[in-house]
């Protein structure tokens, strides 16, 4: 049985985790507040969305997509 990635999850988590604001992510990410709203609460996104995200927080790929195992 696999498990899926919750990326929502793995972006309020690193978000945290790094003390980064949602406008301040918003300002990195070139978007707007609805925008990350949007993809904060979203189950799945496309993958070029989680890798610019992991860029942002400095992860490697797998790493911020395992946040959602770990909290």
């Amino acid at each position: 049985m696999s498990t899926r990635t919750d990326a929502g999850l793995c972006i309020r988590i690193a978000q945290a985790t790094r003390q980064m604001t949602t406008k301040d992510l918003c300002e990195r990410m070139g978007v707007a507040r609805q925008q990350m709203h949007r993809w904060r609460f979203a189950k799945n996104l496309k993958l070029h969305t989680v890798e610019e995200f992991a860029e942002v927080f400095d992860m490697e790929l797998s790493v911020f997509c395992g946040l959602d195992k770990i909290h």
